[in-house]
């Protein structure tokens, strides 16, 4: 794999949902990439200063988005970040008056 594809893959999983084969392949590249390293390292001090606020098991949220695409996407957006890293966020779209 290379190192945009790790990224990815850094992105897209929770360390929780790596394979051996994953973690493997990240081992081999951490001490390489400082992409690689800084991505881990933000995921896991999001997810340490969540069980330090006391929601080591996450929490929900609901986004509130209006029913343009621009901010839809953005709220989809937000909410699959968030649950990498145990917040489960869904969005509601408001209409407009």
């Amino acid at each position: 794999m290379t190192d945009q594809e790790l990224l990815a893959l850094v992105q897209a999983k929770t360390p929780d949902e790596l394979s051996l084969e994953e973690i493997g392949l990240l081992r081999l590249r951490l001490a390489e990439s400082s992409e690689l390293r800084e991505a881990l390292f933000g995921q896991m001090q999001m997810e340490a200063y969540l069980a330090e606020a006391g929601y080591a098991n996450g929490f929900d949220l609901t986004v509130l988005s209006r029913t343009n695409d621009l901010t839809k996407k953005s709220a989809i957006f937000m909410t699959d970040q968030l649950s990498k890293i145990g917040v489960k966020a869904e969005v509601k779209v408001l209409e407009d008056a």
